[in-house]
């Protein structure tokens, strides 16, 4: 193969580009997926931090940036890191597409590292095939870039063919792997050669051109489905070629599958990744020939003789091909009705037979292919002129080839998932080797749309809001399928994961899905954030001016409709037909949703998390006969916000003060005095108390001081729930118009902070035989 210092340059300049999306996609969604208050808030998942342990070991095991902000100082909570890595990663990878210096491999390793950091908090909604492939991707980028910031110019290295070289065998695995597994999964569809018909329909979010696919006939849609399974089985081999017209070939066919897979479907950046794999096909004279930039020499008769036979060849594989197509799907042109029948005539054992027999080749494909880089790499560099220029040459060789075998023997344990390979043919030590780095997803196993989950319509979830219990409202998604008449949109390459996941939660069980109950918990609140998910417009959301009183969900069926017969258009884009209750109906404090909520251990975000704790303070009050002055009289919000954060301007009420039930009617006023000096970030609370009465029994120091610690208390705190104060006693906090609970002062609840700073509480309580221990 001839250089390849071009392709690798475009390679590496789309990788910016699909950086880029990834992270500004992510962002938008970030407080309604991840927030405080979203649907699977990251706090529930935050590691508890020892300051004993070393960082570098931390990081081993929880291979993440979000843990390491408050070792750095940074007083931000998960949401707003997370913000400020996709931030981080959409502007730099926005310069390095701008700035061809910043495309190197410290640039990259960031990039790579910033995603990776976001996708082992992600769950459900960043563990999509095309997040593991980005990684991976990405994780070859910082092999192949040069090191352009560290040294004035960019010089060629004769191990650039070789790292460049993994993307090939990364394409090979994606592309083969995903049509392997659409047959051996034994999926009816793909058997009966139906799967390009229910497909356009079932896939994620459909597009409006997925529609027009529709109305073609059913026997050009089966050729539609015999070409994917050719260019996903048959077409991969042409990719390690000795001749470089087969390779170009095969890199035609490639871009042309995910040119229609970018037009037909909404696959976010999942199309322009897989044509970027594609460039490893390509040489700088095929890219110069592009630009204008070659120039024809004059063939000598050698050359002409050699041209000749290699067309000959290329002629005599694709006819191979050919033929094989026609022989296994029974191919046969019905002249009079101008179509073309087809019908799989081979058996789901023959095929099995078949990967045995071929999948263990294919990896010894891929090390023959390898080893002929390798060797070529290492010739490259011992014909470099000069002593030193010759040993620095060996020397780099030897770093690269060491991690692009080690890369390569690690993708064979993903890889064998797929082939069914036997796992005693792969040595303990790489899959020890595998396990090792498995949680930093250097390598994957792909199976793209391997298998069409329902052939009589797509399922889909429809949530329904009421405020009665009676008149019920669809909540309509701005992506996914709802209304019968609202035309399917084109948000490539934005990836609204939300929307992705309803799609699949459609396919199972609420039961299957957890973060279904947190969504609806969070529209039942009304949470702006996660309604931002399902409509930006408020005018589109039935329920702008207050959240429903009830939800549930219900499952429906639908099916594109048909031109009719005179060959008009219909006026709606879809039919459909109700199945059955997706999930019941539930309203705030309802028992079904309160189990679910534990079950799936939903609870305990920030918001929850924090009232938990400040139930408990409600919880320890009543047992003790205390009562909370701080809401005795109205004072403005600065007045009544213990706790500030000027730099974020947040503010809470988290100090409090306590006395007991006697010396409630004597409490004239509680508030916050703002210029007391106490090194901190909370203000002095003071409360003003008049004793009309006896005289205290005892004087002076207390007998018992009981403090109550956040910190302690949070070990006790169940995963769900909020605790009960009505077997505990009677508990009354002041307020001017009678008992209350005091409300949060700014977006964060009651002890927001508390949470994370331990902050003592002492309280006064009366002894049984009079006077007050504190």
């Amino acid at each position: 193969m001839g250089e390849t210092r071009l392709p690798r340059h475009m390679f590496l300049w789309i990788m910016t580009i699909i950086y880029m999306f990834a992270f500004a996609s992510l962002y938008v969604q970030i407080p309604g997926l991840y927030g405080n208050e979203g649907v699977l808030p990251v706090l529930q998942m935050e590691p508890h931090m020892s300051d004993s342990k070393p960082v570098f070991e931390y990081l081993r095991e929880h291979p993440s940036l979000l843990w390491l902000m408050p070792r750095l100082g940074l007083d931000l909570d998960a949401q707003q890191v997370m913000e400020l890595l996709c931030l981080t990663g959409a502007l730099l990878s926005l310069g390095a597409a701008l700035l061809e210096p910043l495309r190197d491999s410290i640039t990259f390793f960031c990039l790579w590292a910033l995603y990776l950091s976001l996708c082992q908090v992600g769950e459900e909604f960043l563990h999509f095939h095309w997040d593991s492939l980005l990684l991976e991707a990405g994780f070859l980028a910082v092999l192949i870039a040069p090191l352009n910031l560290l040294r004035r110019r960019s010089v060629f290295r004769h191990h650039d063919a070789m790292t460049f070289w993994l993307v090939r065998w990364l394409l090979f695995r994606v592309t083969f792997g995903s049509g392997v597994a659409k047959l051996a999964n034994h999926c009816p569809s793909w058997w009966g050669l139906t799967a390009a018909k229910h497909m356009v329909e079932t896939q994620g979010i459909p597009s409006p051109l997925s529609w027009f696919l529709r109305q073609l006939p059913d026997w050009y849609l089966k050729l539609v489905t015999v070409s994917i399974l050719v260019m996903e089985i048959a077409v991969p081999f042409l990719y390690f070629a000795p001749i470089r017209y087969l390779r170009l070939a095969a890199f035609y066919l490639q871009v042309s599958c995910q040119v229609q897979l970018m037009l037909y479907g909404n696959y976010g950046f999942l199309p322009l990744l897989s044509l970027a794999l594609t460039f490893s096909l390509l040489d700088d004279d095929h890219v110069s020939y592009w630009l204008g930039h070659s120039k024809r020499r004059a063939k000598t008769w050698p050359q002409t003789i050699t041209s000749l036979i290699v067309l000959l060849m290329d002629l005599a594989v694709f006819a191979i091909i050919t033929y094989g197509t026609k022989v296994l799907f029974t191919l046969e042109i019905d002249w009079e009705a101008k179509t073309i029948s087809s019908k799989t005539a081979f058996t789901q054992q023959q095929f099995e037979n078949w990967m045995k027999l071929v999948t263990v080749p294919t990896v010894w494909v891929g090390i023959l292919s390898l080893t002929w880089e390798v060797v070529a790499a290492m010739l490259g560099c011992v014909c470099v002129r000069g002593f030193l220029w010759k040993l620095w040459g060996l020397v780099q060789w030897a770093v690269f080839a060491s991690a692009v075998v080690a890369v390569f023997t690690l993708s064979v344990v993903p890889y064998s998932s797929i082939m069914q390979i036997s796992s005693s043919k792969i040595l303990p030590e790489v899959k020890k080797a595998y396990s090792l780095v498995e949680r930093y997803r250097l390598v994957s196993a792909y199976r793209l749309d391997n298998k069409i989950n329902s052939v009589d319509g797509r399922p889909e979830i429809i949530l329904e809001g009421s405020m009665d219990k009676n008149t019920w409202t669809e909540i309509e998604f701005m992506y996914k399928p709802g209304k019968v008449d609202v035309a399917p949109p084109v948000v490539t390459p934005h990836l609204p994961r939300l929307d992705w996941q309803m799609s699949q939660a459609a396919q199972r069980t609420a039961e299957h899905s957890p973060w279904f109950t947190g969504l609806v918990h969070r529209l039942l609140h009304g949470n702006k954030d996660v309604v931002r998910l399902i409509q930006t417009d408020s005018v589109q959301y039935p329920f702008s001016q207050a959240p429903p009183g009830y939800i549930r969900a219900r499952l429906y069926k639908y099916l594109f409709t048909q031109t009719t017969q005179d060959g008009s258009t219909p006026k709606a884009w879809w039919r459909r037909h109700f199945v059955e209750e997706f999930y019941p109906t539930v309203q705030l404090g309802d028992p079904i949703l309160k189990a679910m909520l534990s079950q799936h251990r939903l609870t305990v975000s920030l918001f929850d998390f924090g009232h938990i704790l400040y139930s408990y303070l409600l919880d320890f009050c009543a047992s003790h006969s205390l009562s909370i002055t701080n809401t005795m009289l109205k004072h403005k919000g600065v007045h009544q916000c213990t706790w500030h954060q000027d730099t974020l301007g947040r503010r809470s009420m988290i100090d409090f003060v306590v006395v007991s039930s006697d010396l409630r009617p004597y409490v004239l006023d509680t508030r916050l005095k703002r210029g007391a000096e106490l090194s901190t970030d909370h203000h002095l609370v003071v409360s003003w108390i008049r004793w009309r009465g006896r005289k205290l029994d005892r004087l002076g120091r207390p007998k018992r001081t009981l403090r109550v610690s956040w910190e302690r208390e949070r070990s006790l705190i169940p995963t769900s729930g909020r605790p009960s104060t009505g077997s505990r006693g009677r508990l009354e906090i002041l307020s001017p118009s009678g008992p209350c609970f005091p409300p949060p002062l700014s977006k964060r609840p009651l002890g927001d902070v508390a949470v994370r700073s331990p902050v003592p509480v002492e309280v006064a309580i009366p002894e049984p035989g009079g006077g007050h221990r504190k």
